[in-house]
């Protein structure tokens, strides 16, 4: 939807957060608990941090207005950029967060510094393993404080957690390795 256009007129992103709108209205009737909200800018376009930020924060100030619960239904996950400018505006809105590990080691950013930011926020995460050889692989292949860490998190914090394995043998070993852990 390119929500973080920061040149986009007030009309042409009310007409962005209807599209949203419209399935979340369609979706009610299955009574889903979140729905997961990429704050992106389409391709090609390269904000500044404090761009980015007050472009989200204007996203979410009219997904709000627009939808009086989208700050308890929407969760913003972690995409391509540092979420961490954002939280204050995060915070204020009330919006909670689906933290995705494998995109915070892609793009180098901090998983304690992540989890330190957003903590309680966190109601939702993506787990699956990562390293430097791609994403959305078995847990085993995480180093060992990582994914200690990321347990022990998911032990203190209880977020909804999504197992992301795209194939049969990731997903039957990540299993066996959060059956080992917890």
């Amino acid at each position: 939807l390119g929500l973080l256009t920061p040149e986009i007129s007030d009309e042409e992103l009310a007409s962005r957060l209807e599209v949203l709108a419209h399935v979340y209205e369609i979706c009610a009737g299955l009574e889903p608990e979140s729905f997961i909200l990429h704050l992106d800018s389409p391709p090609g376009i390269v904000l500044s941090p404090e761009v980015r930020a007050m472009a989200a924060s204007r996203a979410l100030a009219g997904l709000a207005k627009r939808l009086p619960d989208a700050s308890q239904r929407f969760l913003v996950e972690n995409t391509a950029w540092n979420l961490r400018i954002a939280a204050n505006h995060l915070a204020e809105a009330g919006f909670g967060v689906c933290a995705d590990f494998g995109h915070l080691h892609q793009h180098g950013l901090s998983i304690p510094d992540f989890l330190g930011t957003f903590g309680p926020s966190i109601r939702e995460v993506h787990l699956h393993g990562f390293d430097a050889s791609g994403d959305h692989l078995p847990l085993a292949a995480m180093d060992n404080p990582t994914l200690e860490a990321i347990i022990a998190f998911l032990k203190e914090h209880h977020p909804a957690v999504t197992v992301e394995n795209f194939r049969a043998d990731y997903l039957q070993s990540s299993l066996s390795t959060l059956a080992r852990l917890w």
